[in-house]
């Protein structure tokens, strides 16, 4: 048995050239990392640029109603105090693990929400009444509209953050790879 440095090298060379015509498994740490910090801005309230998200009407509705002194007294339940302070969060379809996915090929990873009324929300839209007006109920009430605006409230995209976690996946991997350790999970 015999070992070089020139052999270790070589496996440890195999394995980062594999790294790069093969990063799926790179790829999809990172789409792990990217839903999970999508699902994080639904609680943070915060765009991908850390701009505040404009508050529903609702929300708006309960904090008016109840100021932060007495909001304890009010809701002893978390969830429920979550659902009825937080934007988009009120069924939380959008912003549970089932809300979003992604996918890791070697040419990268895509993710995104699988709920139909996302890209409304992700891009804001003008909803128009199908027949001469809708009618939704809200907390003040039903409401009769002939259009609807949905204002932006971006929660897909990276962040500053966010580029900094992945670029240090990146590294993590190429590293593993060099030190001739197996791939991380």
């Amino acid at each position: 048995m015999k070992a070089t440095p020139e052999g270790l090298y070589i496996q440890n060379f195999k394995q980062v050239l594999s790294l790069i015509q093969h990063p799926r498994p790179m790829w999809s740490a990172v789409g792990k990392y990217m839903v999970e910090s999508t699902m994080d801005r639904f609680y943070t309230q915060l765009d991908p640029s850390g701009r505040k998200w404009r508050p529903s009407g609702r929300v708006s509705n309960f904090k008016s109603k109840f100021p932060a002194h007495r909001v304890m007294e009010i809701v002893t339940n978390l969830e429920a105090y979550t659902r009825s302070t937080l934007t988009l969060v009120k069924s939380g379809k959008m912003a549970s693990r089932t809300g979003f996915q992604y996918s890791a090929t070697d040419k990268g990873v895509t993710w995104g929400s699988t709920t139909p009324y996302a890209m409304r929300h992700q891009f804001g839209a003008i909803v128009n009444a199908k027949k001469s007006f809708m009618q939704f109920k809200t907390s003040n009430g039903w409401v009769t509209v002939k259009k609807y605006i949905t204002p932006k409230r971006s929660f897909l995209g990276m962040s500053a953050s966010d580029r900094e976690t992945i670029r240090n996946v990146v590294k993590d991997y190429i590293t593993i790879c060099f030190n001739g350790m197996s791939k991380p999970v």
